[in-house]
Order: structure tokens, then C-alpha cells, then sequence
């Protein structure tokens, strides 16, 4: 039975006296809501839930300085993260730039460079006595000559320093 069908029931079976002194007296009609069964359950569950609510926000406070404390710490945590995750990003990047640029200078690109530069400088310097001692008709003066020889031998002498350096290099290399 509900609550508004227990009053109405109480109150049904009350003299005309009874009732006026409900209406008249709001201390007998909160003694009389307060002795009703229905009542006297929600004050109980109240209380129940009142104590749940002491127990939980008691249990709370006594966790609150072990919150605080893994708060502090995953704080110090994210920073120390954020702190080596820098110096990663760094390292990374350094990293990739040797890289790039060892793989751009390697020993055995420097080798390879220089070979087929020396390579370049021979045929070039070749073809330029054949241009100079095969023109048909064209006599040189001593100057042209000198010029062309003091040419000449600067050119193969770069030629055959980056032989030389290719040669050393080759030796430094891994097999």
C-alpha cells in the first residue's frame, strides 16, 4: 500500500473531532505523517543513505593525499616525458641529418666521385692536346705553345693528384 492510500485510510477511519484537530494542529498532523509506515521506511532509507554518503566521502578523504601524491608524480612524469621526448626529436634530427649526409659524402661516394672526376679531367684534357696538335694548317707561335704545355700539365697534374687520392681512399675503405 502506497503512501496517499495509507493516509487516506487513517484519515477515513477518524472522528470529525480527530480531523479538525489535523487541520487545525500542524503538530498532529506531522506526528500523525510521521507515525505512518511508509514514512518511518524513507526516514530509515534516508538515514541508510545518509551513512553510505558519510562512509564514502570518509573513505574519499582518507585517499585524497594518495590522489594528490600520484597526481604529482604523473605531473613530474608527463615533464620528464616531454623533456626526453625533446631530446629525441633532437637526437632524430640529428641523426637524419648525418645520415643524409653520410649517405651523401660516404667514403665510397667520395671514391666514386673522385674516380670518374679524374676520369672526366683525362679525357677532357686528352681531347684539348688533340684540338691543339691536330688543327690542319695552323702553325703555333712559342707562346701558344708554352700556354698550351703550362695548361696542359696543370691540368694532368690535377688528374693524377685525384688518382692518387682515389687510390689512398680505396685503401681506407672496407673491403
Amino acid at each position: 500500500m502506497n503512501f496517499d492510500q495509507q493516509l487516506l485510510q487513517i484519515l477515513n477511519s477518524c472522528d470529525k473531532d480527530q480531523l479538525n484537530k489535523y487541520l487545525n494542529d500542524d503538530e498532529s498532523a506531522d506526528l500523525l505523517v510521521k507515525s505512518m509506515e511508509q514514512y518511518q521506511k524513507l526516514l530509515k532509507e534516508k538515514d541508510d543513505l545518509q551513512s553510505r554518503n558519510r562512509f564514502l566521502a570518509e573513505s574519499n578523504l582518507k585517499l585524497e593525499p594518495i590522489l594528490n601524491n600520484l597526481k604529482a608524480k604523473l605531473k613530474e612524469k608527463i615533464a620528464e616525458f616531454e623533456q626526453v621526448r625533446k631530446e629525441y626529436l633532437s637526437a632524430k634530427d640529428f641523426y637524419e641529418a648525418h645520415s643524409f649526409a653520410n649517405s651523401e659524402f660516404s667514403l665510397n661516394s667520395i671514391y666514386n666521385s673522385l674516380r670518374q672526376n679524374a676520369i672526366k679531367e683525362e679525357e677532357s684534357s686528352d681531347q684539348a692536346a688533340e684540338e691543339f696538335f691536330y688543327t690542319y694548317n695552323v702553325q703555333h707561335t712559342d707562346e701558344e705553345l708554352a700556354n698550351f704545355q703550362r695548361k696542359f700539365l696543370e691540368e694532368r697534374t690535377q688528374v693524377h693528384l685525384k688518382k692518387i687520392k682515389a687510390d689512398k681512399l680505396k685503401e681506407l675503405l672496407p673491403n
